[in-house]
C-alpha cells in the first residue's frame, strides 16, 4: 500500500538528526549495545456536536521523544516531552539506567538478530 500523506514539513523541521545524535552518543558512552530514538508529534482534533449544533471544538499538539536502549541483555526506556539536544542525552542517559536497574531481575537477555 502507497501512504497517501507526505511527511508534515513542520515535523521535517524539527532537530531531528540533532536530537538523534545526542540521544545515540550518550546511550552508548553510558553503556549500551543498542540504543534507538523515536521523535514524534501528535496531532488531535476533537468536536463535538449536540443537536447538529457545535459543542467543543479542540486542537492540540503534543511533541515527545522516547529512548529505547539495551544494557548487558536488558532493554530500558525513557521518554521525554521537551525536543532538545541536551534532554535527548539526559533521557537515553535515564533509559540506560532504567536497563541496569532491571538487568538483576531479567532472566532471560535480549539479543538482537543480526540485520541484513
Amino acid at each position: 500500500m502507497t501512504p497517501t500523506r507526505e511527511i508534515d514539513a513542520d515535523f521535517l523541521d524539527l532537530p531531528r538528526h540533532e536530537l538523534a545524535d545526542a540521544a545515540l552518543a550518550a546511550a552508548k558512552s553510558a553503556g549500551a549495545s543498542h540504543a534507538d530514538l523515536r521523535v514524534h508529534r501528535i496531532s488531535t482534533e476533537i468536536i463535538q456536536l449536540r443537536d447538529g449544533e457545535l459543542e467543543t471544538a479542540v486542537v492540540s499538539r503534543e511533541v515527545g521523544l522516547a529512548v529505547r536502549v539495551i544494557v548487558d541483555g536488558t532493554w530500558g526506556f525513557a521518554s521525554h516531552a521537551e525536543l532538545a539536544p541536551s534532554v535527548a542525552a539526559e533521557t537515553a542517559r535515564r533509559a540506560v539506567q532504567v536497563a541496569t536497574t532491571l538487568a538483576a531481575l531479567n532472566r532471560e537477555r535480549v539479543e538482537l538478530a543480526p540485520e541484513p
